[in-house]
């Protein structure tokens, strides 16, 4: 909230950079420098004074050799176990390089035919495991589960908290396809 009441009068340039960077990061984070500028549109110079002028208020870590920013504290937070996320969700969206998160040959099952239109996905410990899909009527869904292997059994139980998460969200109830 005090982001909104500062954000009601005109930022000057470096201001709107440091506020845009530590959004991005804090948000998106881990994240590189090259996602940044995929996402933003800036150039490599602005991205590194975006980070400089939040100092503290970013941690990097490197890992494989490249190095990450997002806001501190975020190091210790664990994906969960399983979730059900929509379609263009930054969680696959919101970065250049994706390869942290999907496997290049399950590229095309997320976004087939390379058009732009991305798939509901399956994500297990931060990892995208599949696609989904739902159809149903004003009273009822059907959510259809498409992995790219087969899910677990220990993952039975996280499938049904992430349907009911997304039973909620809709209003109503919500059936997984058993198939699986």
């Amino acid at each position: 909230i005090e982001d909104s009441i500062e954000l009601e009068r005109l930022l000057d340039d470096d201001e709107a950079l440091a506020v845009i960077t530590l959004r991005y990061f804090s948000s998106h984070g881990p994240a590189t420098v090259p996602d940044f500028m995929w996402w933003s549109g800036l150039n490599k110079s602005h991205a590194l004074r975006g980070i400089e002028a939040n100092g503290r208020k970013l941690s990097r870590v490197s890992c494989a050799g490249r190095d990450y920013y997002m806001a501190p504290g975020m190091e210790a937070l664990k994906p969960g176990e399983l979730e059900l996320l929509p379609a263009f969700d930054e969680h696959l969206l919101g970065y250049r390089d994706r390869s942290h998160v999907l496997e290049a040959n399950h590229a095309k099952s997320i976004c087939p035919g390379g058009n732009g239109v991305f798939k509901p996905t399956i994500v297990s410990q931060g990892r995208v495991t599949g696609v989904w899909k739902c159809a149903g009527t004003p009273r009822k869904t059907r959510v259809e589960l498409l992995p790219f292997t087969m899910l677990a059994a220990r993952l039975k139980k996280p499938l049904d908290q992430a349907a009911n998460r997304y039973a909620h969200y809709l209003g109503k109830p919500v059936a997984l396809d058993e198939s699986l």
